[in-house]
């Protein structure tokens, strides 16, 4: 990424950038990315995480770490709206890992932590691609000056 482009990756790369080798980061710096909150200390999730610990760990001894991306929840549309209330995390690519910056959910918009019972105004800075500290020009562009450019990553079997 360079200087004045925007990348904002969906869910499904959001929620796998804490198993990425920290060298791929180097080509992600400044992304900006969400992916559904779930809360680490539920007793479903603590059991889930119990029970694949021990059967990971018997498969592969070699590994120290896991992650199930599945364990985000489903997530669906209606109308062109968000069928469920989730609430999801803001993620920011910064060095050689990533910061958690906000919590979203269509109830109280932006908030600093997952018990949100109000929303924030201002979040702390981000960091976009190309090291810039102010929000690239393309950004705050009209779209009948720039077109938006979406790439779409391709989806592998």
């Amino acid at each position: 990424m360079e200087e004045g482009y925007i990348w904002i990756v969906s869910k499904e790369i959001a929620s796998l950038l804490h198993s990425l080798d920290s060298s791929v980061f180097d080509n992600m710096q400044g992304v900006l990315g969400f992916r559904i909150n779930f809360i680490r200390s539920s007793k479903s999730f603590r059991h889930f995480k119990t029970k694949f610990r021990k059967k990971y760990q018997l498969k592969y001894p070699e590994e120290e770490e896991y992650s199930n991306p599945s364990l985000s929840g489903k997530i669906g549309y209606k109308n062109g709206k968000l069928a469920e209330n989730s609430t999801f995390q803001i993620i920011n690519v910064v060095g050689t890992s990533y910061r958690e910056m906000a919590f979203w959910s269509p109830f109280f918009g932006f908030c600093e932590t997952t018990i949100c019972n109000k929303s924030v105004k201002e979040l702390s800075p981000v960091y976009w691609p190309g090291g810039l500290r102010k929000v690239p020009k393309g950004w705050s562009s009209r779209i009948e000056e720039q077109p938006l450019k979406v790439g779409v990553p391709a989806k592998y079997f």
